[in-house]
């Protein structure tokens, strides 16, 4: 009979059996399956010695010896790299020579879970939203240049909420310095005065490399930190031969509070997209201006903002 699906909690870090995950305060840590698996078990029978023996019966049954040593070696190093312990000085796992570890953290609320008593704690009634704080999405991918992908997507889902009327919708500046800082989700929407926080994360892009002939990217890469990363992994994924279509802002001295409000880094010129495309690997085609009808009036208003900005700065001093 399995045994029932529990939470471990300790120090920063929980551990939920249920979805094989473990989280240091908001945020999922990566673990790969064998490493959770000994942490599973350690902590399942904390205080008492877990031989190597047992850990090899339970988790590499069918194995040959040599593997399971190099095996429960490396997971024991990746568990500790990420619980930031150490075999001289343990705080979660310790390691007793010939015999095998043995979990020596303190465990809080260690319980098994009862899904519809968890379910039901966790409702909360949408209609007493005001306020929601969107946290960085965490990136799970193996490849740290993909994590342009899950910024993308923060920006995406925190510009979707702020059309909501009466849902005040935290900047992503302030709920950035939360990203990795270990604390509770009670503590942070205390902390930025808000009913409600997102929190998620993001997996590898499903495209393999020359999957597309085409890739559009309509007002999107004005919102991300790094714009060539994006651009990179639009030109892995078009086949070669293929072509890209993509839409930014114009002129940075057009920038007002229309770019504040919508999370843009920067407004482009022809020749800075033009460059930005050609270090991504882009031979640029055609680079051309749209809109031009509208430019006008936008000089007009913007120059009118700076008027008026400059007499109240002038009357103030």
């Amino acid at each position: 009979m399995p045994s029932p699906a529990r939470t471990f909690r300790f120090g920063v870090f929980t551990l939920r059996t249920a979805t094989q995950q473990l989280y240091k305060g908001s945020i999922r840590v990566k673990l790969r399956p064998q490493a959770f698996q000994v942490l599973e078990l350690l902590a399942e029978n904390a205080g008492e010695v877990i031989s190597r023996d047992q850990l090899r019966q339970k988790l590499w049954p069918e194995q040959p010896y040599v593997d399971f040593e190099h095996g429960l070696n490396t997971a024991v190093k990746e568990l500790r790299g990420v619980l930031n312990d150490s075999a001289g000085e343990p705080r979660f796992i310790e390691t007793l020579p010939r015999r095998g570890y043995r979990f020596v953290g303190q465990l809080q609320n260690d319980k098994p879970e009862n899904p519809t008593s968890a379910a039901d704690a966790n409702k909360l009634d949408v209609r007493n939203i005001r306020a929601i704080a969107v946290l960085p999405l965490e990136d799970l991918s193996e490849d740290s240049r993909h994590e342009y992908f899950s910024d993308s997507m923060t920006e995406a889902l925190i510009n979707s909420l702020a059309r909501i009327k009466l849902l005040r919708v935290i900047s992503r500046t302030s709920a950035m310095q939360y990203k990795g800082a270990g604390r509770s989700l009670p503590e942070i929407a205390h902390q930025l005065k808000v009913d409600a926080v997102i929190e998620g994360s993001v997996l590898d892009m499903a495209f393999a490399a020359d999957s597309f002939d085409l890739a559009v990217s309509l007002d999107v890469i004005e919102h991300l930190d790094d714009d060539l990363a994006a651009l990179r992994e639009l030109r892995r994924v078009v086949a070669p031969g293929g072509a890209l279509l993509v839409t930014v802002p114009a002129y940075q001295w057009l920038w007002s509070g229309h770019d504040e409000i919508n999370h843009h880094h920067r407004r482009y010129t022809r020749r800075t997209l033009q460059r930005a495309a050609e270090q991504a690997g882009w031979k640029q085609a055609r680079t051309t201006y749209f809109n031009s009808l509208l430019l006008p009036a936008a000089i007009v208003l913007r120059t009118r903002a700076a008027c008026a900005m400059s007499g109240q700065l002038t009357s103030e001093g």
